[in-house]
């Protein structure tokens, strides 16, 4: 009874050497470039974002070069003579809004030339807008050119002597 002896799994099998694993995957180990961590964006969406900004350069680029004037030809403008002195005003029936479109005559200033006018009465001359206190000498120089006095404003005077006798 030569009962054979039960062969161990380790003796039946000749031993195997342990294998080496060949890298299968040709990219570098970076994480970047693992499988299992997917890119942002696909590759369509990839091309579509490079055609966008391709698209938004060109269009600052050329919206830079209209800013710069480039390729524009000068316009020359025919203007005519400038009119300085093209209105005047009567001074003593002038409205405080005819008042303050001289140049240094304010709201103010035409308000007090009207008071002045309805407490004393007409202006006989130009010269007597120097009453109005803010008027002087230099101001009334300045804005000269723009005043008028028609002689149809003025009240008439009593030529009648028998009248002032009174």
């Amino acid at each position: 009874m030569n009962d054979p002896a039960p062969l161990s799994a380790e003796s039946e099998s000749p031993a195997e050497e342990p294998r080496a694993e060949k890298p299968t995957d040709p990219q570098p180990s970076d994480p970047l470039w693992d499988d299992e961590r997917p890119l942002p964006l696909k590759p369509q969406q990839q091309v579509i974002l490079v055609l966008v900004m391709t698209a938004l350069v060109v269009v600052l680029a050329w919206h830079w070069t209209r800013l710069q004037g480039w390729g524009l030809k000068p316009v020359e403008i025919d203007r005519p003579a400038e009119h300085q002195f093209d209105y005047q005003i009567e001074i003593n029936s002038a409205t405080w809004v005819e008042w303050i479109q001289l140049p240094g005559i304010g709201k103010p200033t035409a308000e007090k030339i009207i008071a002045e006018r309805e407490t004393n009465g007409p202006f006989q001359s130009v010269d007597d807008l120097l009453r109005v206190n803010g008027i002087g000498e230099k101001k009334l120089d300045d804005i000269r050119p723009w005043l008028r006095l028609d002689s149809t404003s003025l009240p008439d005077t009593i030529t009648d002597e028998s009248l002032l006798e009174d």
